[in-house]
């Protein structure tokens, strides 16, 4: 099948349309029905709407957004019922969310290749069930932080000129020894 051949129409020898099925697609404007078309010979591929989505990647953003902030995935259905008219299930939240936690995992794992000048150091506090894929630190101990310190020399963190911090003692205290933190030189 071409794109714009007619129902019935037959162009070239690839492939004939052969009716459509309708799919639920969940927005953020609410659920839409969309007709996917089917042919003889080969499945439907379509770039706009992808084989198995159900939902748009604008939900799947929203989900992960609150899942940060906190919500579990039982109460996510009922935020998306009252927000869109359609249910979320749990495991699509964990599938989503996992799909997260592994693009998290990819970059704390990600091997540092070029040259950082300037190096910025500061905390924050995120839910502990997102906090799982970052490096956790009960305080902002100097233990705490030379134990990040060690792990980005360790993917390859070179080249670092300044460090920019507030002026916690657990990090100031590695930078007031005398003699250049092993980051410098």
């Amino acid at each position: 099948m071409r794109f714009g051949s007619k129902k019935y129409e037959r162009i070239g020898a690839l492939d004939y349309r052969n009716g459509g099925r309708i799919r639920n697609l969940v927005t953020g404007m609410g659920t839409v029905e969309v007709t996917v078309p089917r042919l003889r010979k080969t499945a439907f591929e379509s770039k706009v709407l992808p084989k198995y989505a159900r939902r748009t990647e604008e939900i799947d953003e929203m989900i992960i957004e609150a899942y940060v902030r906190g919500c579990s995935t039982r109460n996510m259905s009922a935020i998306t019922k009252a927000l869109m008219g359609e249910k979320v299930s749990r495991s699509s939240v964990s599938r989503i969310t996992n799909h997260l936690e592994e693009t998290v995992e990819n970059l704390r794992n990600k091997k540092l290749t070029r040259r950082y000048p300037y190096l910025f150091l500061d905390t924050t506090y995120i839910p502990c069930r997102w906090a799982r894929s970052v490096e956790i630190g009960a305080e902002e101990s100097t233990e705490s932080w030379k134990r990040l310190l060690d792990q980005l020399i360790a993917r390859g963190l070179k080249g670092v000129d300044l460090v920019i911090s507030d002026r916690n003692q657990g990090i100031r205290k590695p930078f007031h020894t005398g003699r250049p933190p092993p980051l410098l030189t």
